[in-house]
Parts: structure tokens; C-alpha cells; sequence
């Protein structure tokens, strides 16, 4: 009101507590079924020949064993989360999974805002002119603007008021 415009802002999804969703989906991905979830990550390793995964709550990856990314769904864990509801995403396919066999399925950091990791599918720090919210989702950054400029509607309207307040009470 007078001059802040709340939507401009504050991000749609921050307004209605939705759920930031990134489209980099690749065809072994696994949507969650519950909302309340999250989501267990997996990428592929080069050192170890085979996929890791992430789920809320582990401080590090831990190695599913697999090569093929349609089978690391065997993983007893991975199964155990995927029934209660959790979705599977891949941060990066192996050569063979990727269609392609140059390993290139890997997450593209620039939809997500941020630079590219050191290591592949991982991504750095927002880019420029974008700032972390709470979430951990790179925003674009709001730049401070003191509004400075005289809102005359207002001063219209309150002479209005006096003039006419004069009028009926002389």
C-alpha cells in the first residue's frame, strides 16, 4: 500500500509455501508420492564405477553398488524410502545411462541459478545477482530502493478533506 508493492517482492512460492520444483528430470527419476517427503538424490561416481545416494537426514553419500541407474532402485534403503512416498532424482547419469555415453546427462547448475561445482552434478554458490533464501533456492536478488517520490493522490486527498471539513462545520 502506498507505494510497496508486496507481490513485486516476495516470490510467488515464498507466498504460498509452495514447494520449488527444478525441471532437469531425466527418465529414471521417480516423483514423490507424498508431499511431506523429500526427495533422495543420486549421482554418478567416476571413482567407484557406480551411483551414490543422499537422503534427508545422512551427513554424506553412501554407495548403492549399482552401475545402471534403473537398478538403483534394488538398494533395500532406496526401496524403503520410495514406498513411504519419497521421490528419486538424478543429479548425473553414468555414460551408458545418458543416452549419449559421454556421461553429459549430468544437472545443468544455470536453471537453478548457481555456478557449476567442482565436481560434476554438484553446483557452487549463486550466481551474480542472485541471493540464498531460506530454502537454499538462489533468488534473484531485490535491490533496496527508498521510494522517494511524492505520493500527491494522498496530500490530494487529505486538502480535499480539510477544505470540505471547513466548509461544513462553518
Amino acid at each position: 500500500m502506498f507505494g510497496v508493492d508486496v507481490l513485486s517482492s516476495v516470490p510467488i512460492s515464498h507466498l504460498l509455501m509452495a514447494e520449488v520444483k527444478t525441471f532437469n528430470a531425466t527418465e529414471f527419476d521417480i516423483e514423490k508420492k507424498n508431499p511431506v517427503f523429500g526427495t533422495i538424490e543420486a549421482k554418478w561416481v567416476d571413482s567407484t564405477n557406480s551411483y551414490h545416494f543422499k537422503a534427508y537426514g545422512m551427513d554424506d553419500w553412501a554407495d548403492t553398488g549399482q552401475m545402471d541407474a534403473d537398478k538403483v532402485t534394488s538398494n533395500q534403503e532406496i526401496q524403503t524410502k520410495i514406498a513411504a512416498g519419497q521421490g528419486l532424482s538424478f543429479a548425473s547419469l553414468s555414460p551408458n545411462d545418458d543416452g549419449t555415453g559421454t556421461g553429459t546427462g549430468e544437472k545443468d547448475c544455470s536453471t537453478e541459478n548457481r555456478e557449476s561445482g567442482a565436481k560434476p552434478g554438484d553446483c557452487g554458490d549463486c550466481l551474480s545477482g542472485y541471493v540464498e533464501d531460506e530454502a537454499g533456492v538462489c533468488v534473484a536478488e531485490i535491490a533496496d530502493v527508498a521510494e522517494t517520490e511524492t505520493n500527491w493522490l494522498l496530500y490530494g486527498v487529505i486538502g480535499a478533506g480539510l477544505v470540505g471539513g471547513i466548509f461544513y462545520f462553518k
